[in-house]
């Protein structure tokens, strides 16, 4: 009182002057304004949620979880947002499965003791199931989680950081005296750390989360997917999907997450299934080839117009092609290891119809250049097969005729193995500061990014690969002129953008394949719905090469707003223009138009028109249609190798 007093505030003697004088003794008091006051609510206001969920059980799941934590540490200097990262492990891995394959070694021994032949083993003894195991059948919802933290994203693995994961909660979760003697060893070190570094007045890392320095980081977090949908429903969560599983290649995933109404990145449950694996894939590229090449009715024209104008389109080189392939059956090939003779038949059958001297070997998933074999020979072929059967996890360099680097092979055995022709292009390499190309193959390698919503996608700046004789890989973004002209560059943007159309990409994406430098013909090998996000891909550096140029925070930004926004979207046709109240955890529209997430709004260009055609493998029969777009038994008996045994 006294304070306000001597200040001239209410009920002060100036005040009491002021009023007898006729003026308001409230003049001089300094209340807020109204704008003040809304920036102060505004910071009040819990800021937007975003859910970054990595890894999962595809054979991509260590670039997804790399991604992953690429995307929480640049989002992290976002200060307007809160981020928090989910751990998707394989269904029954970590600590589970050491003790189920404990368990089934242990058994195995005791069959064997009895003399109970290997023949009537059930599979899950045998060796390839015991040194892979394969995912436990979990419903999703029963899927477990793992709230990460900073220390488990730095770790190699996915599988490193559950296990982490797990360590830390059973350390947290047990005093001290019950701890064994190297969970105290570990405590008293990182206590003694700790305090060393707080008496040399460096901040210790309890002060993150407001605790001393010598505390340990909280416990993490383990809950189900049901759970996990029912917190982000309560706090109107973002989702970025990291994740390279299983229930997102038939979509299940993403189906949960509509029925919730919460947004997400990536493809939508109807087109997940269009790229689940190469053979759906390639069917789905050839079905959008054709309609691009058949050319539309116009008013006013005759039968017979129509008829000569579709046999010169049939006459026409086609612009988009899928590289052709054929199907063999794993356990088919293996049985050809007791009569190796036959190899040289088996690899004839392979090049049959294809004017090339190797096939690349793939499994029918999408694998992202993970377990894709180059065979030169028939020899090569042995070897890959025997290699198959032994659950050999890498192939060593030099192993085959032409593999000057590693092979990773797939951890299980798929059913049925995928067999391209192997497309040569010639060297790029560096010299002096000079690029340079021998030019003799007219076919580049490149990755094309694709960025926007459903059905109106944009091609960036396509990313040149190319491969030394040493094998190393190296990234141009943008291609050089002299390589890949611009009206190349315009072509293969043009033929991306329809592919995405058509096969229902959205968010972000990418397309990998071969371009013809004269005509611009796009030969596509694989269509990535989660492409690589670490640092230094290619999907960042073409980013950065886009006019306006976007960092990596921003795009990352940038995907989490078009989610949102699109789910609102989406959730107002619904309502068939019902008033919908806008979310307590996002801002309004601003007076200029900017999104209620707070992000700039990118302008990321318009999408290329169609170019030039051309077709590589001609007089190559393609896949049967289908009306769902699946591949049947039919369809795969045509795509056979074509031996057969005696």
């Amino acid at each position: 009182a006294a304070a306000a007093a001597a200040a001239g505030g209410p009920g002060s003697d100036a005040a009491a002057a002021a009023a007898a004088a006729g003026g308001d003794e409230f003049a001089r008091w300094p209340w807020p304004s109204s704008a003040e006051v809304a920036a102060e609510v505004s910071l009040r206001r819990p800021a937007p949620r975003v859910w970054v969920l990595v890894g999962g059980d595809g054979l991509q799941r260590q670039r997804a979880f790399r991604s992953g934590a690429n995307v929480a540490a640049k989002l992290a200097r976002c200060c307007d947002i809160q981020v928090d990262v989910f751990l998707m492990p394989a269904a029954g891995s970590g600590a589970g499965e050491a003790r189920r394959r404990s368990t089934l070694l242990s058994r195995r021994t005791e069959w064997r003791a009895l003399g109970i032949p290997e023949e009537l083993h059930p599979p899950s003894m045998s060796d390839e199931e015991l040194v892979y195991m394969p995912p436990a059948d979990v419903p999703l919802l029963a899927r477990q989680l793992i709230v990460a933290s900073p220390q488990h994203l730095a770790r190699h693995t996915l599988e490193e950081a559950a296990e982490a994961a797990e360590r830390c909660a059973s350390r947290t979760g047990q005093s001290y005296i019950a701890a064994n003697v190297l969970d105290k060893q570990q405590r008293d070190s990182h206590f003694e750390a700790q305090m060393e570094l707080d008496a040399h007045f460096v901040q210790g890392v309890g002060g993150l989360w407001g605790a001393p320095a010598w505390v340990l980081p909280p416990a993490p977090r383990f809950m189900d997917v049901r759970e996990m949908l029912a917190e982000a429903q309560a706090c109107d969560a973002t989702l970025l999907l990291m994740l390279d599983d299983s229930t997102t290649a038939n979509g299940q995933l993403q189906q949960t997450l509509e029925g919730a109404g919460l947004p997400f990145t990536g493809m939508t449950s109807d087109f997940a299934f269009k790229c689940s694996n190469r053979l759906t894939l390639s069917k789905a590229i050839d079905e959008i080839a054709d309609s691009l090449a058949a050319p539309a009715a116009k008013p006013g024209t005759s039968e017979g117009q129509d008829e000569a104008a579709a046999a010169a389109a049939a006459a026409a080189p086609v612009g988009l092609v899928a590289v052709p392939k054929k199907v063999v059956k794993s356990q088919e090939l293996l049985e050809y290891l007791q009569r190796p003779e036959e190899f040289e038949g088996m690899f004839a059958a392979l090049l049959l119809d294809w004017d090339c001297s190797s096939v690349a070997i793939k499994p029918p998933t999408r694998s992202g250049g993970l377990g894709v074999i180059r065979v030169s020979s028939p020899e090569d072929l042995y070897v890959v097969a025997d290699a198959l059967r032994s659950c050999t996890p890498r192939l060593p360099a030099g192993t085959l005729e032409q593999q000057p680097l590693p092979v990773t092979l797939p951890l299980q055995l798929p059913e049925l193995l995928v067999v391209e022709p192997w497309i040569e292009t010639d060297e790029v390499a560096v010299v002096d500061g000079q690029l340079q190309w021998a030019g003799k193959q007219r076919w580049v390698e490149v990755t094309v990014g694709l960025l926007g919503e459903l059905g109106s996608m944009t091609a960036l700046q396509p990313t040149l690969l190319a491969y030394s004789a040493e094998g190393s890989r190296q990234q141009f973004t943008p291609p050089p002129q002299h390589i890949l002209p611009a009206a190349a560059v315009e072509a293969v943007q043009g033929f991306a953008v329809a592919l995405a159309d058509g096969l229902g990409l959205r968010s972000i994406a990418a397309v990998d394949g071969f371009v013809n430098v004269d005509t611009g013909e796009l030969v596509v090998l694989d269509v990535q719905q989660l492409p690589d996000l670490s640092d230094g891909s290619p999907i960042l550096q073409q980013v950065l090469a886009n006019d306006p140029p976007m960092l990596p925070y921003q795009l990352f930004r940038h995907l989490a707003q078009q989610a949102y926004i699109s789910q609102r979207s989406t959730l107002e046709a619904a309502a068939a223009g019902a008033g919908m109240s806008s979310s307590a955890y996002y801002s309004a529209p601003d007076d200029k138009g900017g999104s209620g997430f707070g992000a700039e709004d990118f302008d990321l260009g318009e999408p290329a028109e169609q170019g030039l055609g051309g077709d590589l493998f001609a007089g190559v029969e393609g896949d049967v249609a289908a009306d769902d777009g699946a591949v049947g038994d039919e369809e795969l008996q045509g795509m056979s190798a074509g031996w057969t045994r005696e």
